[in-house]
């Protein structure tokens, strides 16, 4: 069965054959490891599984085959593993389960891949949910950060961008130099992450750049947001929310043009800088609902029929607009029309509105929507990696190797070096067929045989018999409650 993930291939030959286009790929079996271009970059790109993420490794992955590109993501409920699918073959391509706020790990990928740069997309950024569970945008977003740039300190890496929002201005008019003055949760948190960022380069001298976008469209983007949302509402025969009276105004950019202007930055942003980024199109809310009806051939006399006026945020800046000089100085400029970005996102979500997400996405598309967190994913957010280790000490590999069919089907595919998550399988109820057949609880561990970034261990003194999938028994029912029950780790050895 063929990974749904592609996994690192070492081979020290250069592939110096044309990148290939996304939409015919045809990768090379051989890994970056130097060009005529220079040497190679290893790039981690955190929150690649999401939406703007996403569309970044899609461009930059083909783009520089001297590049080995790392996609850490925490599969939250907006990523999908699909998003992926145009570059899961590239054999510059790696993808790593992982929090960033797991400081141990997040400093073991670093040091293990030789990460010299980090592109910063991971974050909280749904503003209704910031109104229901804003502890949950600090941890991610300032905590995240902070992590993120402690570790990229201590392996003193070549550039930390890091992405972030023109919501950090508030409503008036804005260039990168104004004070930043946040209005809602969600942006408050980006610009304490920002805070953390300025403070690392100041204070450490880390190579940093930041950027600020407008808001962004296009093909793969949970409906959560207002275009997709309004979008996803016709396509299902259902209203169009509209907060308020629909007055507040957005410019949008499509999410193409944004990965282009982070290839931009990234090779010739200048460190210590901020740039903005931003196209000139923008609409209210009431007249994008209404822009929408009418691509969907839905006009009508009565504009009720598509539109239902609900209760307001509970704050809502009336608009947004940002000054964009300093990323066009580097000579980018946005390619896409809203007119062409918007028919191909709407045949987009006709597609695969139902097919895109693994849960059910009506939670979205309600008025105001509050982030649904299950009680195993609040459990299980806290464990710790599930480490296999062989008898001869072999060395740790952090890597998630995970076949995943088309039908989301998971099969136990890792080696016994691998480094696994053991919350992603935990939320999926997939451990038991994870363990199957591959591992059993190794007795007597010491702490000296163990690396140095495991964060608290439960030692565990005699062996489970784990390896038949009996999980109703009580040893399994034992190792299924230790394993939901804190930041724990398990050293485990491949059964012989």
């Amino acid at each position: 069965m063929e990974g749904y993930f592609s996994y690192e291939i070492h081979n020290p030959t250069i592939d110096c054959t044309p990148h290939p286009t996304l939409d015919n790929p045809t990768p090379s079996s051989s890994r970056a490891s130097s060009s005529p271009d220079g040497p190679v970059r290893n790039i981690l790109v955190t929150g690649g599984a999401g939406f703007t993420g996403a569309h970044f490794a899609h461009r930059i992955v083909p783009q520089y085959p001297n590049y080995n590109i790392y996609v850490f993501d925490k599969m939250e409920y907006c990523a999908s593993a699909k998003n992926l699918r145009a570059v899961k073959h590239y054999p510059n391509f790696s993808f790593i389960r992982g929090d960033i706020t797991s400081a141990d790990f997040v400093a073991f990928i670093l040091k293990e891949k030789r990460i010299d740069t980090i592109v910063h997309f991971a974050a909280q950024t749904h503003v209704d949910n910031s109104f229901g569970d804003s502890f949950e945008f600090t941890r991610t977003n300032v905590y995240g950060t902070h992590v993120l740039l402690e570790a990229a300190r201590m392996e003193g890496i070549r550039l930390f961008l890091h992405v972030s929002t023109d919501e950090v201005y508030g409503e008036p008019n804005r260039t990168e130099d104004s004070i930043l003055a946040p209005s809602n949760p969600y942006s408050a948190t980006k610009a304490a992450g920002e805070s953390m960022v300025m403070a690392y380069h100041k204070s450490f001298n880390l190579p940093t750049i930041i950027t600020r976008c407008n808001n962004i469209y296009g093909p793969m983007q949970y409906p959560e947001k207002v275009i997709p949302k309004f979008i996803s509402c016709l396509a299902r025969g259902e209203k169009c929310h509209i907060h308020g009276d629909g007055s507040n105004s957005r410019h949008y950019i499509h999410a193409s043009d944004v990965a282009e202007a982070m290839d931009t930055i990234l090779h010739h942003g200048a460190v210590g800088q901020v740039y903005n980024i931003g196209a000139e199109f923008e609409i209210s809310n009431l007249a994008l609902a209404r822009y929408l009806i009418k691509e969907f051939g839905l006009e009508t006399d009565d504009e009720s029929e598509h539109l239902d006026f609900v209760t307001d945020r509970a704050f809502n800046d009336q608009r947004y607009a940002i000054d964009c000089w300093k990323i066009t100085a580097l000579g980018w400029r946005p390619r896409k029309s809203f007119e062409a970005g918007i028919k191909e996102t709407i045949a987009w979500y006709k597609e695969h509105l139902d097919d895109w997400w693994d849960h059910d996405i009506s939670v979205a598309l309600v008025p105001h929507p509050v982030k649904k967190v299950a009680s195993l994913s609040r459990q299980s957010s806290a464990i710790g990696v599930l480490l296999v280790k062989d008898m001869d000490g072999g060395s740790f590999i952090s890597h998630n190797h995970i076949n995943i069919d088309e039908n989301n089907e998971w099969d136990s595919g890792f080696g016994a070096d691998d480094v696994i998550d053991a919350a992603w399988f935990a939320e999926r109820g997939a451990l038991p067929k994870t363990l199957e057949r591959t591992a059993v609880i190794y007795p007597n561990t010491t702490w000296k045989s163990l690396p140095r970034y495991i964060p608290p261990l439960v030692l565990l003194q005699s062996t489970l018999g784990i390896g038949t999938g009996d999980w109703e028994s009580a040893e399994g029912k034992a190792l299924r409650d230790l394993l939901l029950t804190g930041n724990h780790v398990l050293h485990l050895l491949r059964r012989q």
